[in-house]
C-alpha cells in the first residue's frame, strides 16, 4: 500500500517526479531498455538515473476497480486508473473519459489522460485539447499541462496544434519543450508557430519557437530561422541551423559552410547536418576548399559532405588532392573518396595505407571500408598485423565492413590484444563476420568488463542455438551489467529461441530486478504481447506451449 501511495502521489508533485515515477507499469516496462542504457527523447526532460523497481501484485477484479473508481479518496480513484491501465481493462474507457471530464482532483484526470491516450481514445481528444486551453477546474485548482501535453505527444492529432502550440511561450522551460514534441507528433501546427515566432520578443522563448518550425519542417518559416542565425543566444541560433536544414533552405548553404569553420563548436556541428538535410546538388563544390582548413574537424566534417554530396567532377579533384600527398588534407580526401565509393581510388589509397609514415593512416584504413572493394582485404591485413600504429584501429574496422572471413585469425589475434580500443574494434569487426566459430572467443571475452559490451552484441549477431544458449548463460549467470546487455542481445534476435531463452531468463529474475521491466520490453518486441507481470509472462508461455 505505501508503493502505491508514492506512486499517485508523485501525479500531485513536478514534472521530473512525474517522469520518474508515475508512469503506469506498461510504460514503464516498454521504455526501460532506452531508460538503462540512455536518454529517452532529444528535447524532453532529463531520463532517469535508475528505473523503479515494481513489486508484483495481484490482479484485481473489474467489481473493485468499478467501486473504487467512485470512491471519495482521490488516491483511490487514482490507483484504480492506474491498474485499469496495468490490467489493460479497455471496458472502463467510458469510465476514464468521464474522469477526464469531470473528476475533481487533477491527478485523477492526469492520470486517466495518459491512459486514454496510450488506448488511443480519440473521443479523449477535445477533453485534452480544452483542459490544455482552460487548465483551471475549479478555482484554485489546475491540471498540470505537461501531462495534456504528454497525451497528444502519445495519441497526435492536428486539433490540438493550437492549444499545443500555445505553451512554447511557457515560463517553464521543460513545458516548452513537451510543446515541440508534440507539435512534431501532431505534424502540424507550422503557421501557428510562425506567427507567435514572428511576434515573440523573448530571446530565451525563441529557442523553442525555432525548434518547434524546424521539426515541422516548415518552408514559410525560412526568413524567419535565417534571421535566427544572429540571436544573441548561442542556443537558439544551433536550433535555427538545424531548422535550416530540415526545411531545406537551399539559400543558406553559403552561411551554414561559413558556419562549418567558425569557432561556434555546436553551431560546427550543426551545420554539417544541417547540410546533409538540405542535400543540395554538389554541395561539395562548396566545401572542399574547407579539407584545407587549419581546423581538423571542419576537414573532416567537410569531407563528409563533399563525399555524401559530390559533383559530376568531386572525385577527380578529391584524387587530385590526395595524390598531392599534403600532410594536411591528405585523410580527409581519402575520407571524401571513401563516402564516395571512388573505385579509381582505391590503389592509390591503399599504397599509401601500406607505408608506415603515411599521415592519419587510421583514415585511410577507414576509407577502403567504405569504398568496399574486397581487393582491399589484403593490404588491410598486412596493416593489422602490425605491432603498432593507428592503422591497426581502421584496419579491423574496415575488414568488419568488407565481411573478410579469410581476416578472422588475425582479428580474433586483436581482439586479445592488450591494446583496449584495437581489441574492441576487432570484436566488433568479428561480430560484423558473424561466424560461428568465434564464439568461444567471444565467450571469454563478454566476461571482461573493458570489452563485455562489444563481445555480447557480437554474440548477438552470430546465427544459431548455440549462440542463443550463450547469450542465455551470460543473462543468468552474470552480474547485473552483463546480464542486461545478454538480454539487450536476446531481444534483437528474431527467432523462437531467443523468446525461449528470455521467459528461462525471467524465471530466475525477482521481479524486484530492473532487469525483469527489460526482459518484459524484450519479450515485447520479439512477441508483439503487452504484459506488465512475471506472472502475466509466464501464464502466457504455458498457453503457448499448449497450442
Amino acid at each position: 500500500m505505501e508503493e502505491r501511495t508514492r506512486r499517485i502521489q508523485t501525479y500531485r508533485r513536478g514534472d521530473s517526479e512525474v517522469k520518474r515515477s508515475a508512469l503506469a507499469p506498461s510504460l514503464r516496462s516498454l521504455f526501460f531498455s532506452f531508460l538503462f542504457f540512455g536518454g529517452l527523447i532529444a528535447c524532453g526532460p532529463p531520463a532517469p538515473d535508475h528505473l523503479p523497481v515494481e513489486k508484483e501484485e495481484p490482479l484485481r477484479s473489474t467489481e473493485e476497480l468499478r467501486a473504487d473508481l467512485k470512491s471519495d479518496d482521490w488516491q483511490k480513484r487514482s490507483e484504480a486508473v492506474l491498474d485499469i491501465q496495468k490490467q489493460g481493462e479497455r471496458a472502463f474507457e467510458a469510465d476514464l473519459l468521464r474522469l477526464l471530464e469531470s473528476d475533481a482532483s487533477p491527478a485523477v484526470r492526469q492520470i486517466a489522460a495518459l491512459t486514454l491516450a496510450d488506448w488511443q481514445s480519440r473521443k479523449a481528444v477535445p477533453i485534452i485539447v480544452r483542459l490544455l486551453s482552460r487548465p483551471e477546474i475549479a478555482p484554485g485548482v489546475t491540471v498540470d499541462a505537461t501531462f495534456m501535453l504528454d497525451a497528444l505527444y502519445r495519441m497526435p492529432d492536428a486539433s490540438g496544434a493550437a492549444a499545443a502550440a500555445a505553451y512554447l511561450l511557457d515560463n517553464d522551460l521543460n513545458r516548452r519543450l513537451y510543446a515541440v514534441r508534440a507539435l512534431e507528433a501532431m505534424q502540424s501546427g507550422g503557421a501557428i508557430v510562425l506567427s507567435m515566432a514572428q511576434r515573440n520578443t523573448d530571446p530565451e522563448k525563441a529557442r523553442a519557437l525555432v525548434m518547434a518550425l524546424g521539426k515541422l519542417a516548415y518552408r514559410p518559416a525560412e526568413s524567419y530561422l535565417k534571421g535566427q542565425l544572429k540571436s544573441p543566444a548561442q542556443t537558439t541560433q544551433a536550433a535555427a541551423i538545424l531548422a535550416l536544414g530540415r526545411v531545406k533552405s537551399v539559400s543558406s548553404v553559403p552561411e551554414l559552410v561559413r558556419i562549418l569553420d567558425s569557432d561556434f563548436v555546436k553551431g560546427r556541428e550543426n551545420a554539417k547536418e544541417a547540410l546533409l538535410d538540405i542535400a543540395m546538388p554538389d554541395t561539395a563544390s562548396h566545401v572542399l576548399p574547407l579539407l584545407r582548413s587549419s581546423r581538423e574537424e571542419t576537414r573532416y566534417f567537410a569531407a563528409e559532405i563533399a563525399g555524401r554530396l559530390p559533383g559530376r567532377e568531386t572525385g577527380e579533384k578529391l584524387l587530385k588532392m590526395f595524390q598531392e600527398n599534403d600532410r594536411l588534407t591528405s585523410a580527409p580526401a581519402a575520407t571524401a573518396l571513401g563516402y564516395m565509393k571512388y573505385e579509381p581510388a582505391r590503389p592509390a589509397i591503399e599504397a599509401r595505407l601500406v607505408d608506415r609514415n603515411a599521415a592519419e593512416r587510421e583514415a585511410l584504413a577507414r576509407s577502403l571500408g567504405w569504398i568496399g572493394s574486397r581487393a582491399s582485404i589484403q593490404p588491410l591485413i598486412q596493416v593489422l598485423r602490425e605491432s603498432d600504429g593507428d592503422g591497426r584501429y581502421g584496419a579491423a574496422w574496415s575488414l568488419g565492413i568488407l565481411e573478410a572471413e579469410e581476416a578472422l585469425p588475425d582479428l580474433e589475434k586483436a581482439a586479445n590484444s592488450g591494446d583496449s580500443r584495437l581489441a574492441s574494434l576487432a570484436i566488433e569487426a568479428i561480430g560484423s563476420i558473424a561466424s560461428p566459430s568465434s564464439l568461444p572467443l567471444l565467450v571469454s571475452r563478454a566476461r571482461d568488463p573493458g570489452v563485455q559490451v562489444f563481445a555480447i552484441d557480437a554474440i548477438g549477431r552470430i546465427p544459431g542455438d548455440q549462440a542463443v544458449q550463450e547469450l542465455q548463460e551470460l543473462a543468468t549467470g552474470g552480474n547485473e551489467k552483463t546480464a542486461a546487455l545478454a538480454v539487450q542481445a536476446l531481444s534483437g534476435r528474431k527467432e523462437p529461441a531467443a523468446v525461449d531463452a528470455l521467459i528461462a531468463t525471467l524465471r530466475k529474475t525477482s521481479t524486484e530486478s530492473p532487469l525483469a521491466g527489460q526482459i518484459y520490453a524484450g519479450l515485447h518486441r520479439q512477441t508483439g504481447q503487452r504484459y506488465t507481470t512475471k506472472n502475466q509472462w509466464l501464464q502466457w508461455d504455458e498457453i503457448r506451449k499448449r497450442k
